[in-house]
């Protein structure tokens, strides 16, 4: 998607912001909490974007291959991670063989999926008997998801978002769902002389989750 070109020069920028940085370890936590990922398995980061969460995956041992559906994010992404296989790919056609990985990662990218069906479909596919796929994705009931549905970002990426309900994508292959979790209860108007250590606590009883994950085994 060229929408995604036009911003991968300064798709980075806001994680290196404070809040940024306590966002990206928030989901992090709650996705390798869901992960059971071993060293050398092979492991697909579906939408990888600039490369983020390919490179966490990479320093946990594992063996990495991204796709996304901008050149330019996988330009920087193979920057960030030169041992890592980074290839143009759109999820509702994987040029893969069935069963080929051992699990799959997809962080912030069914934000732009229109066909959450078809696309798990696909990642399924690919998966091998007893893997695991790890989906995660803007709760769109929810501060976060309220903000990036606002009209101060019409002229972003996130015009072209389509946000899926937790309900909505726990329906999709149910039987294969173990579990699910919800976090980033700190909501995007946060002070920033409140983020630390005790944040999310402090706004758990407050708020809806803005990120959830749902996991699926083969």
């Amino acid at each position: 998607m060229a929408a995604f070109d036009d911003v991968a020069k300064i798709y980075d920028e806001w994680y290196k912001t404070k809040l940024g940085i306590f966002v990206d370890s928030i989901e992090t936590e709650c996705a390798f909490k869901l992960m059971n990922g071993k060293k050398s398995q092979h492991y697909l980061d579906a939408g990888c974007g600039t490369g983020n969460f390919s490179k966490k995956l990479i320093e946990k041992g594992l063996d990495v291959t991204g796709i996304d559906i901008s050149l330019e994010m996988l330009s920087i992404a193979k920057e960030k991670v030169a041992s890592t296989n980074f290839m143009k790919m759109n999820f509702y056609d994987l040029k893969f063989n069935d069963n080929a990985f051992d699990g799959i990662l997809s962080m912030a990218a069914f934000e732009f999926i229109k066909e959450p069906q078809k696309a798990i479909d696909e990642l399924i596919r690919v998966l091998k008997p007893g893997g695991e796929l790890i989906i995660g994705t803007i709760n769109p009931n929810s501060p976060w998801g309220e903000m990036y549905q606002s009209k101060a970002f019409e002229e972003t990426v996130f015009q072209y978002a389509i946000f899926h309900t937790i309900e909505e994508l726990s329906k999709i292959h149910s039987e294969l769902i173990v579990e699910s979790k919800i976090c980033l209860f700190t909501p995007p108007s946060v002070k920033e002389s409140e983020i630390n250590g005790t944040t999310e606590k402090k706004f758990r009883e407050k708020n809806n989750g803005g990120f959830y994950l749902i996991k699926w085994v083969k």
